[in-house]
């Protein structure tokens, strides 16, 4: 029987890591650990596929990468290391093939970097946002649901507000390309925001500002505009060009997935610019036009925004630029785009339930 050795494994989805237990094959690493209904599993990795992104006496990282995402193994145990290197060392071929590694990425294009300086800053997140309006579908939701999963890992969740927020949209009666998931998070913060992919997240303080299902309404319309029109996903490309353009250089799709998860925390100091916010501004109110929702409610919600300078919506990618111009451009669409309104008791119901 093989020996087995403790390890600590990062499955490429979470960002913390997990304690396993790795035994040597010949030609390949077993992982044995139990998932989060107490059964026992186990993952084989090939040695083929085994990149050594770490190795000293110490301590060794092994990176997987026939699997997105990658997956990671840090071992310190000495007899592992010593085992490791006895019988069991990847080929320095596996080592410097790990392209996904940032350090060798940086090395390896060091100097055409320094030569194409501008390129970097104005061509390349030209590129990206081609890309990003191209980006297939189906790997944007994918993603956006890892990510969201990220995003909202450590956050407290009001699940009976979340519950009602969603029967709320789905009383919207948008009709959209993406499957729309909400999530109320409990903070002190007002803030919300979209991610790729259809996932929107509320904090509740933003609610408790909110008079009526209208101002939510249009918050919600805004936000899943903005997801719509491929607008977070294009302003992550742009900010991530420099990354997207060496998965792109390499063919990689899903390692653009891989860069934008692995980059978060970095959300946080994305903006979006005017005409984007000026783009969704507009489509959330065809939104609202379209369900004969009342608009008053968008201008209602930027008038909070201008009540304290602690507010702000879609933080993560959003700055919400000239609030005075866009209550006006409000006010302007709804007197040059009139139309009936219906109440909805059910939204309003809904509306109740989250207050």
């Amino acid at each position: 029987m093989h020996k087995v050795y403790k390890a600590r494994f990062y499955n490429g989805i979470l960002s913390k890591a997990f304690t396993v237990e790795v035994s040597f094959g010949e030609n390949e690493l077993t992982i044995f650990f139990t998932d989060n209904h107490s059964v026992s599993q186990q993952l084989v990795w090939q040695k083929n596929n085994i990149n050594e992104i770490q190795y000293s006496s110490s301590i060794i990282s092994l990176k997987y990468e026939s699997e997105f995402p990658s997956q990671q193994l840090d071992i310190t145990d000495p007899d592992f290391i010593e085992e490791y290197k006895n019988h069991f060392k990847v080929s320095a071929y596996n080592r410097i093939t790990h392209t996904r590694n940032r350090n060798m990425v940086l090395i390896v294009f060091g100097v055409f970097v320094s030569l194409m300086v501008l390129s970097y800053f104005f061509v390349l997140p030209f590129f990206a946002d081609i890309f990003a309006r191209n980006f297939p579908k189906d790997i944007e939701i994918s993603m956006g649901e890892k990510l969201y999963q990220n995003v909202l890992s450590g956050e407290e969740i009001d699940s009976a507000k979340t519950t009602n927020i969603n029967l709320f949209f789905k009383q919207m009666k948008v009709d959209g390309d993406y499957p729309v998931k909400i999530t109320v998070v409990e903070s002190n913060i007002e803030n919300a925001f979209a991610l790729p992919g259809g996932g929107i997240v509320v904090y509740d303080k933003i609610l408790n500002d909110m008079n009526n299902y209208d101002e939510l309404a249009a918050l919600l319309a805004h936000e899943y505009s903005h997801v719509q029109l491929k607008h977070a996903t294009r302003n992550i490309f742009r900010s991530l060009s420099g990354y997207i353009f060496i998965s792109m250089f390499f063919g990689d799709i899903t390692g653009v997935s891989a860069v934008i998860i692995q980059n978060a925390d970095q959300f946080r100091s994305l903006k979006y610019g005017r005409e984007l916010e000026h783009e969704a501004d507009e489509n959330g109110l065809k939104i609202l036009k379209t369900n004969k929702i009342e608009g008053s409610g968008m201008s209602q919600l930027f008038k909070n925004l201008k009540k304290g300078n602690e507010i702000h919506i879609s933080e993560y990618f959003s700055s919400h630029p000239d609030i005075d111009s866009r209550i006006d451009f409000v006010n302007e669409y709804q007197k040059q785009n009139p139309y009936t309104t219906i109440q909805n008791d059910s939204m309003k119901v809904y509306f109740d339930r989250i207050k």
